[in-house]
Protein backbone atom coordinates (compact mmCIF):
# COMPACT_ATOMS: atom_id res chain seq x y z
CA UNK A 1 0.00 0.00 0.00
CA UNK A 2 2.91 2.35 -0.70
CA UNK A 3 0.78 4.38 -3.12
CA UNK A 4 -1.85 5.30 -0.53
CA UNK A 5 0.91 5.86 2.03
CA UNK A 6 2.69 8.35 -0.26
CA UNK A 7 -0.49 10.30 -0.91
CA UNK A 8 -1.36 10.45 2.78
CA UNK A 9 2.11 11.87 3.41
CA UNK A 10 1.56 14.45 0.66
CA UNK A 11 -1.69 15.60 2.25
CA UNK A 12 0.01 15.77 5.64
CA UNK A 13 2.36 18.32 4.05
CA UNK A 14 -0.62 20.24 2.64
CA UNK A 15 -2.31 20.23 6.06
CA UNK A 16 0.76 21.85 7.59
CA UNK A 17 1.48 24.37 4.84
CA UNK A 18 -2.09 25.52 4.19
CA UNK A 19 -4.14 24.42 7.20
CA UNK A 20 -1.66 25.25 9.93
CA UNK A 21 -1.62 21.74 11.43
CA UNK A 22 1.72 21.93 13.26
CA UNK A 23 4.57 19.59 12.45
CA UNK A 24 2.81 17.25 10.04
CA UNK A 25 4.79 18.60 7.06
CA UNK A 26 8.17 17.91 8.63
CA UNK A 27 7.08 14.47 9.85
CA UNK A 28 5.80 13.62 6.37
CA UNK A 29 8.84 14.89 4.46
CA UNK A 30 11.18 12.74 6.55
CA UNK A 31 8.72 9.88 6.04
CA UNK A 32 9.11 10.40 2.29
CA UNK A 33 12.88 10.26 2.72
CA UNK A 34 12.72 6.95 4.62
CA UNK A 35 10.49 5.48 1.91
CA UNK A 36 12.85 6.75 -0.83
CA UNK A 37 15.86 5.21 0.92
CA UNK A 38 14.05 1.87 1.02
CA UNK A 39 12.68 1.95 -2.53
CA UNK A 40 15.84 3.22 -4.23
CA UNK A 41 17.94 0.56 -2.49
CA UNK A 42 15.41 -2.09 -3.49
CA UNK A 43 15.22 -1.19 -7.17
CA UNK A 44 19.00 -0.98 -7.51
CA UNK A 45 19.40 -4.43 -5.97
CA UNK A 46 16.45 -6.04 -7.70
CA UNK A 47 16.01 -4.15 -10.98
CA UNK A 48 18.93 -2.06 -12.22
CA UNK A 49 22.03 -3.42 -10.54
CA UNK A 50 25.26 -1.52 -10.04
CA UNK A 51 26.79 -1.66 -13.51
CA UNK A 52 27.43 1.52 -15.48
CA UNK A 53 24.50 0.79 -17.80
CA UNK A 54 22.28 0.02 -14.82
CA UNK A 55 23.16 3.35 -13.24
CA UNK A 56 22.39 5.22 -16.47
CA UNK A 57 18.97 3.56 -16.78
CA UNK A 58 18.27 4.22 -13.10
CA UNK A 59 19.34 7.88 -13.35
CA UNK A 60 17.25 8.47 -16.49
CA UNK A 61 14.25 6.85 -14.85
CA UNK A 62 14.62 9.11 -11.80
CA UNK A 63 14.97 12.20 -14.02
CA UNK A 64 11.77 11.30 -15.84
CA UNK A 65 10.03 10.76 -12.52
CA UNK A 66 11.06 14.08 -11.00
CA UNK A 67 11.50 16.73 -13.68
CA UNK A 68 8.60 16.67 -16.19
CA UNK A 69 5.90 17.16 -13.55
CA UNK A 70 8.14 19.59 -11.70
CA UNK A 71 8.31 21.72 -14.84
CA UNK A 72 4.51 21.66 -15.07
CA UNK A 73 4.30 22.93 -11.46
CA UNK A 74 6.99 25.49 -12.26
CA UNK A 75 4.96 26.71 -15.24
CA UNK A 76 1.75 27.01 -13.21
CA UNK A 77 3.59 29.05 -10.57
CA UNK A 78 5.20 31.29 -13.18
CA UNK A 79 1.85 32.07 -14.81
CA UNK A 80 0.33 32.91 -11.42
CA UNK A 81 3.14 35.23 -10.32
CA UNK A 82 3.27 37.00 -13.67
CA UNK A 83 -0.49 37.58 -13.61
CA UNK A 84 -0.70 38.54 -9.94
CA UNK A 85 2.59 40.34 -9.55
CA UNK A 86 5.46 39.77 -7.16
CA UNK A 87 3.93 41.54 -4.16
CA UNK A 88 0.67 39.61 -4.18
CA UNK A 89 2.22 36.18 -4.67
CA UNK A 90 4.86 36.79 -2.00
CA UNK A 91 2.15 37.91 0.41
CA UNK A 92 0.78 34.39 0.20
CA UNK A 93 4.24 32.75 0.41
CA UNK A 94 7.46 34.70 0.69
CA UNK A 95 9.34 32.45 -1.75
CA UNK A 96 6.78 32.41 -4.56
CA UNK A 97 7.47 35.43 -6.73
CA UNK A 98 9.08 36.79 -9.85
CA UNK A 99 12.64 35.41 -10.20
CA UNK A 100 15.25 38.01 -9.30
CA UNK A 101 17.74 37.64 -12.13
CA UNK A 102 19.42 34.85 -14.08
CA UNK A 103 20.65 33.08 -10.96
CA UNK A 104 17.13 32.55 -9.65
CA UNK A 105 15.96 31.35 -13.05
CA UNK A 106 18.78 28.83 -13.38
CA UNK A 107 18.42 27.50 -9.83
CA UNK A 108 14.70 26.93 -10.30
CA UNK A 109 15.12 25.39 -13.76
CA UNK A 110 17.92 23.07 -12.62
CA UNK A 111 16.17 22.22 -9.34
CA UNK A 112 19.27 23.37 -7.49
CA UNK A 113 17.49 24.79 -4.47
CA UNK A 114 17.76 25.05 -0.72
CA UNK A 115 15.30 26.29 1.85
CA UNK A 116 17.24 29.56 1.90
CA UNK A 117 16.84 30.17 -1.85
CA UNK A 118 14.99 33.48 -1.97
CA UNK A 119 12.75 32.61 -4.92
CA UNK A 120 11.38 29.09 -5.21
CA UNK A 121 8.55 29.07 -7.71
CA UNK A 122 7.64 25.62 -6.42
CA UNK A 123 8.04 26.39 -2.73
CA UNK A 124 8.58 22.85 -1.34
CA UNK A 125 11.01 21.91 -4.13
CA UNK A 126 14.04 22.31 -1.84
CA UNK A 127 13.20 18.80 -0.59
CA UNK A 128 13.37 17.48 -4.17
CA UNK A 129 16.93 18.76 -4.45
CA UNK A 130 17.80 16.71 -1.37
CA UNK A 131 16.02 13.69 -2.86
CA UNK A 132 18.09 14.00 -6.04
CA UNK A 133 21.35 14.16 -4.06
CA UNK A 134 20.55 10.87 -2.34
CA UNK A 135 19.26 9.28 -5.54
CA UNK A 136 22.74 9.82 -6.94
CA UNK A 137 24.56 8.65 -3.79
CA UNK A 138 22.43 5.51 -3.52
CA UNK A 139 22.83 4.87 -7.25
CA UNK A 140 26.62 5.08 -6.82
CA UNK A 141 26.50 2.42 -4.11
CA UNK A 142 25.92 4.15 -0.77
CA UNK A 143 23.52 1.36 0.24
CA UNK A 144 24.91 -1.46 -1.89
CA UNK A 145 26.26 -3.58 0.96
CA UNK A 146 24.69 -4.57 4.26
CA UNK A 147 27.52 -3.51 6.56
CA UNK A 148 28.20 -0.38 4.56
CA UNK A 149 24.56 0.63 4.98
CA UNK A 150 24.65 -0.11 8.72
CA UNK A 151 27.79 2.04 9.00
CA UNK A 152 26.07 4.83 7.05
CA UNK A 153 23.09 4.63 9.41
CA UNK A 154 25.39 4.64 12.45
CA UNK A 155 27.21 7.76 11.28
CA UNK A 156 23.88 9.45 10.52
CA UNK A 157 22.55 8.64 13.99
CA UNK A 158 25.75 9.96 15.55
CA UNK A 159 25.54 13.20 13.56
CA UNK A 160 21.86 13.75 14.35
CA UNK A 161 22.50 13.01 18.03
CA UNK A 162 25.33 15.53 18.05
CA UNK A 163 23.05 18.18 16.56
CA UNK A 164 20.20 17.39 18.94
CA UNK A 165 22.27 17.29 22.13
CA UNK A 166 24.19 20.36 20.98
CA UNK A 167 20.89 22.25 20.72
CA UNK A 168 21.49 22.99 17.03
CA UNK A 169 18.82 25.13 15.34
CA UNK A 170 15.91 23.26 13.75
CA UNK A 171 17.11 24.33 10.30
CA UNK A 172 20.29 22.26 10.75
CA UNK A 173 18.31 19.19 11.82
CA UNK A 174 15.77 19.33 8.99
CA UNK A 175 16.51 21.48 5.94
CA UNK A 176 20.04 20.31 5.10
CA UNK A 177 21.39 17.44 3.02
CA UNK A 178 23.39 16.19 6.01
CA UNK A 179 20.26 16.02 8.20
CA UNK A 180 18.43 14.00 5.54
CA UNK A 181 21.14 11.34 5.69
CA UNK A 182 19.39 9.85 8.73
CA UNK A 183 16.03 9.01 7.12
CA UNK A 184 17.57 7.89 3.81
CA UNK A 185 20.04 5.58 5.54
CA UNK A 186 17.26 4.28 7.79
CA UNK A 187 15.14 3.39 4.78
CA UNK A 188 18.09 1.66 3.12
CA UNK A 189 18.77 -0.27 6.33
CA UNK A 190 15.14 -1.43 6.44
CA UNK A 191 15.65 -3.07 3.04
CA UNK A 192 18.82 -4.89 4.07
CA UNK A 193 17.57 -5.95 7.51
CA UNK A 194 14.36 -7.36 6.06
CA UNK A 195 16.29 -9.33 3.45
CA UNK A 196 18.90 -10.61 5.86
CA UNK A 197 17.00 -11.26 9.08
CA UNK A 198 13.24 -11.42 8.46
CA UNK A 199 12.55 -14.01 5.80
CA UNK A 200 10.07 -16.02 7.88
CA UNK A 201 6.50 -16.17 6.68
CA UNK A 202 3.81 -14.43 8.70
CA UNK A 203 0.07 -14.77 8.50
CA UNK A 204 -1.95 -11.90 7.08
CA UNK A 205 -3.64 -11.59 10.47
CA UNK A 206 -0.29 -11.04 12.19
CA UNK A 207 0.83 -8.54 9.58
CA UNK A 208 -2.42 -6.60 9.83
CA UNK A 209 -2.20 -6.61 13.61
CA UNK A 210 1.33 -5.22 13.50
CA UNK A 211 0.21 -2.63 10.96
CA UNK A 212 -2.57 -1.46 13.27
CA UNK A 213 -0.14 -1.20 16.20
CA UNK A 214 2.40 0.83 14.20
CA UNK A 215 -0.23 3.19 12.74
CA UNK A 216 -1.68 3.63 16.21
CA UNK A 217 1.80 4.39 17.53
CA UNK A 218 2.30 7.08 14.87
CA UNK A 219 -1.02 8.71 15.79
CA UNK A 220 -0.38 8.56 19.54
CA UNK A 221 3.17 9.90 19.17
CA UNK A 222 1.93 12.87 17.16
CA UNK A 223 -1.12 13.54 19.33
CA UNK A 224 0.86 13.54 22.57
CA UNK A 225 3.59 15.76 21.19
CA UNK A 226 1.10 18.11 19.49
CA UNK A 227 -0.50 18.69 22.87
CA UNK A 228 2.81 20.24 23.92
CA UNK A 229 4.67 23.19 22.44
CA UNK A 230 5.77 23.13 18.78
CA UNK A 231 9.37 22.80 19.96
CA UNK A 232 8.41 19.45 21.50
CA UNK A 233 6.98 18.30 18.16
CA UNK A 234 10.39 18.86 16.63
CA UNK A 235 12.28 17.23 19.47
CA UNK A 236 12.38 13.58 20.50
CA UNK A 237 8.89 12.82 19.04
CA UNK A 238 10.23 13.81 15.61
CA UNK A 239 12.84 11.03 15.81
CA UNK A 240 10.37 8.56 17.30
CA UNK A 241 8.24 9.23 14.23
CA UNK A 242 11.19 8.24 12.02
CA UNK A 243 11.47 4.85 13.73
CA UNK A 244 7.72 4.30 13.47
CA UNK A 245 7.82 5.25 9.77
CA UNK A 246 10.56 2.69 9.20
CA UNK A 247 8.47 0.01 10.96
CA UNK A 248 5.44 0.98 8.89
CA UNK A 249 7.40 0.71 5.64
CA UNK A 250 8.79 -2.68 6.68
CA UNK A 251 5.27 -3.88 7.45
CA UNK A 252 3.77 -2.61 4.19
CA UNK A 253 6.65 -4.22 2.28
CA UNK A 254 5.74 -7.59 3.82
CA UNK A 255 2.27 -7.57 2.25
CA UNK A 256 2.11 -9.11 -1.19
CA UNK A 257 -1.14 -7.29 -1.93
CA UNK A 258 -2.30 -3.81 -1.01
CA UNK A 259 -3.99 -3.52 2.37
CA UNK A 260 -7.58 -2.19 2.63
CA UNK A 261 -7.71 -1.19 -1.06
CA UNK A 262 -7.19 -3.06 -4.31
CA UNK A 263 -3.67 -2.90 -5.75
CA UNK A 264 -4.75 -1.03 -8.87
CA UNK A 265 -6.66 1.48 -6.74
CA UNK A 266 -3.63 1.91 -4.51
CA UNK A 267 -1.53 2.69 -7.56
CA UNK A 268 -3.99 5.30 -8.82
CA UNK A 269 -4.09 6.92 -5.39
CA UNK A 270 -0.28 6.87 -5.26
CA UNK A 271 -0.04 8.50 -8.68
CA UNK A 272 -1.56 11.63 -7.12
CA UNK A 273 1.06 12.03 -4.39
CA UNK A 274 3.84 13.74 -6.33
CA UNK A 275 1.69 16.31 -8.20
CA UNK A 276 -0.22 17.02 -4.96
CA UNK A 277 3.09 17.78 -3.27
CA UNK A 278 4.25 20.03 -6.11
CA UNK A 279 0.99 21.89 -6.77
CA UNK A 280 -0.59 22.45 -3.35
CA UNK A 281 0.75 25.98 -2.87
CA UNK A 282 -0.51 26.98 -6.31
CA UNK A 283 -3.93 25.54 -5.43
CA UNK A 284 -3.84 27.37 -2.12
CA UNK A 285 -2.95 30.64 -3.83
CA UNK A 286 -5.92 30.29 -6.18
CA UNK A 287 -8.34 29.59 -3.30
CA UNK A 288 -6.79 32.37 -1.20
CA UNK A 289 -7.47 34.86 -3.98
CA UNK A 290 -11.04 33.70 -4.45
CA UNK A 291 -12.07 33.53 -0.79
CA UNK A 292 -11.46 35.36 2.52
CA UNK A 293 -9.57 32.31 3.84
CA UNK A 294 -6.01 32.72 5.08
CA UNK A 295 -3.10 30.32 5.44
CA UNK A 296 -3.33 28.53 8.74
CA UNK A 297 -7.09 28.10 8.46
CA UNK A 298 -8.18 24.45 8.14
CA UNK A 299 -10.91 25.57 5.76
CA UNK A 300 -8.22 26.69 3.33
CA UNK A 301 -6.70 23.22 3.54
CA UNK A 302 -9.99 21.51 2.72
CA UNK A 303 -10.94 23.92 -0.06
CA UNK A 304 -7.45 23.79 -1.58
CA UNK A 305 -7.43 20.00 -1.42
CA UNK A 306 -10.28 19.90 -3.93
CA UNK A 307 -8.38 22.19 -6.29
CA UNK A 308 -5.05 20.40 -5.90
CA UNK A 309 -6.65 17.01 -6.58
CA UNK A 310 -8.04 18.39 -9.84
CA UNK A 311 -4.67 19.87 -10.79
CA UNK A 312 -2.89 16.65 -9.83
CA UNK A 313 -5.32 14.57 -11.89
CA UNK A 314 -4.74 16.70 -14.98
CA UNK A 315 -0.95 16.62 -14.48
CA UNK A 316 -1.07 12.86 -14.05
CA UNK A 317 -3.16 12.23 -17.14
CA UNK A 318 -1.43 14.69 -19.46
CA UNK A 319 2.19 14.40 -18.30
CA UNK A 320 2.87 11.46 -16.01
CA UNK A 321 1.00 8.75 -17.90
CA UNK A 322 2.82 9.34 -21.23
CA UNK A 323 6.16 9.70 -19.40
CA UNK A 324 5.53 6.44 -17.54
CA UNK A 325 5.32 4.59 -20.83
CA UNK A 326 8.87 5.74 -21.53
CA UNK A 327 9.98 4.85 -18.00
CA UNK A 328 8.57 1.35 -18.39
CA UNK A 329 11.01 0.70 -21.22
CA UNK A 330 13.96 1.38 -18.88
CA UNK A 331 13.21 -1.49 -16.51
CA UNK A 332 12.18 -5.13 -16.72
CA UNK A 333 8.50 -5.95 -16.95
CA UNK A 334 6.69 -5.99 -13.62
CA UNK A 335 8.68 -3.21 -11.96
CA UNK A 336 6.65 -0.05 -11.46
CA UNK A 337 8.88 2.38 -9.54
Amino acid sequence: MFGTFRTLLAFAVVADHLGGVPGTGAYAVFGFYVLSGYLMTMILHETYGYSASGFVRYALNRWLRIFPVYYVALGVSLVLVLVLGDEVSRTFHKSIGVPQGAGDILRNAALFLSFDTETRLVAPAWALTIECVFYVLIGLGASRFYWGTIAWLGLSVAYSTYLFLGDAPWSYRYFTVAAASLPFSLGAAVYHVRKRHFRMAMSDRSKNGMLAVVVGGICVNYALSAALELTELMGIPFYINLVLMALLIANLASHRDAVLVDGSVDKRIGDMSYPVYLLHYQAGLIVWLATPLERGDLRLFFASSVVVVLLAYVANRIVENPINRIRNKLRPAGHVL
